[in-house]
This record gives structure tokens, sequence and C-alpha cells, in this order.
């Protein structure tokens, strides 16, 4: 459910062009929307729509041509890489159709070695947090499993504690279904929901799934890098 109507993210004007050799490509053209705090929201597209360049300018890991992107009352344009690292760590969590594991590291290793990246989060809390998002997400007991030994969902849960666990304000989620079967794709998404409720926590992700798309609040549908609707689902 939606927890406040503090505004989450602001899109104004953006526009992102692709330039290789001697040929431009428009990926995004005048994208302007908000998004309010605790939403649970979706890009929708089909390959080529411009929906993971939106996701990642919005994630502060891509840089627009022009336009803005205010996160919380933070404007991605006008911070320099350093500063976009700080909040990026500080805000936001994120979780890719492909997990992005370190094969060699168990599952809790997996979680810890990205809160030792964050400095507000204490030493001495690492291991605590790390072994209780496991545990929200379902894996405890898997704590000591390498990416190897996992499932595809289960992987995917992971990666999903390992985003929470520092205590973003904000998930951004590539298609975080993609790679999975029918129920473990449902199961995801009803983890993402819950992690909503209960945490507050605003959702943000791209699917081409009609089936994931529907259980979004809100969707966005793309099209040749430009908006088609912006609807909300009963």
């Amino acid at each position: 459910m939606i927890k406040s109507s503090q505004q989450a993210i602001q899109v104004r004007n953006l526009n992102k062009k692709f330039s290789e050799q001697h040929t431009t490509f428009q990926a995004l053209t005048n994208i302007s929307f908000q998004l309010s705090s605790g939403e649970v929201f979706a890009i929708a597209g089909s390959s080529g729509s411009g929906k993971t360049t939106l996701l990642n300018i919005m994630g502060g890991i891509e840089q627009a041509t022009s336009g803005d992107v205010i996160i919380f009352g933070e404007n991605w344009e006008e911070k320099n890489e350093n500063k976009k690292s700080l909040l990026r760590r500080e805000m936001c969590g994120y979780v890719f159709q492909s997990f992005n594991l370190f094969p060699v590291l168990t599952a809790i290793e997996n979680i810890e070695i990205q809160l030792f990246k964050n400095k507000n989060v204490q030493r001495s809390e690492i291991s605590k947090r790390s072994k209780s998002w496991l545990q929200k997400v379902g894996l405890r007991g898997f704590e000591n499993r390498r990416p190897s030994e996992l499932s595809g969902g289960q992987r995917q849960r992971v990666a999903i504690a390992r985003a929470m666990a520092h205590s973003p304000r904000i998930i951004f989620a590539d298609e975080p279904t993609s790679c999975l079967d029918r129920t473990n794709a449902q199961s995801i998404m009803d983890l993402l929901l819950q992690i909503n409720a209960e945490e507050g926590t605003t959702i943000v992700f791209s699917s081409h799934d009609p089936v994931i798309l529907n259980k979004a609040q809100r969707c966005l549908q793309l099209s040749d890098g430009q908006i088609l609707n912006d609807q909300r689902n009963l």
C-alpha cells in the first residue's frame, strides 16, 4: 500500500540519446511523471521501448542527456559520481534479472559485502542484519550456500535480501522475474509486495510480463521511448 503522499521521485522532461559512430538513437523523449513514496510502480514495454534505460536513469546508474530526476529531494543530474555513489548506497537498493551475486561467496557473504560499503551500518550490525534478512526472505538455514547451490528463485531472494539489508527507501528492480519460471516469478513479486507493505519501501520495477505488471499499483507503459499511458491498477 502507499504509505504517504511524499514524493519519492520526480522525472521532468527527461531525454536520453545514444550515439555510436555517425548514428544517434533517441532512447527516451520528454518523459515526465511523479511517484509517491510507498508506491509499487511498474515500467512496462517491449524490448527496445526504453524501460531499462528509464529505470537506470531513475536509479542514478545512467546519466540523462537532458532533464531532471529528483529522488527524495536530491537531483541525480546535479551530482558528481562520488555523490551519486553515496546516495545510491544510502537510499537505494537494486535487484537485477541476472541476480549479480558473487559466485565464490556464500549467501550471507553476498549480503555482508554490500553492507561493509555502507557507512551508515555499524560493523557490529552487519552479520545480524544479513541473517535477519535471509530469514525474512525465507532462506533461514541457507546462509552458507553459494549461488551454484541455490535455485534461481533462491538466488533472487538473496539478491532482494542484499538490496534491503541497509534499509533503503526505494528498490529498483530490472525485470526481476524474467529468469524465473512462473511459480518463482509469482513468489518473488509477492515477496516484493510484502516488503512494500511491511517496510513502506517504494518499489520500482520493469517488466514485459502482464501477469507480473498487474501486481503493481501503477503502470507506466513505454513505446519507442515515449509514454504511451500511465494508469493505476484496480
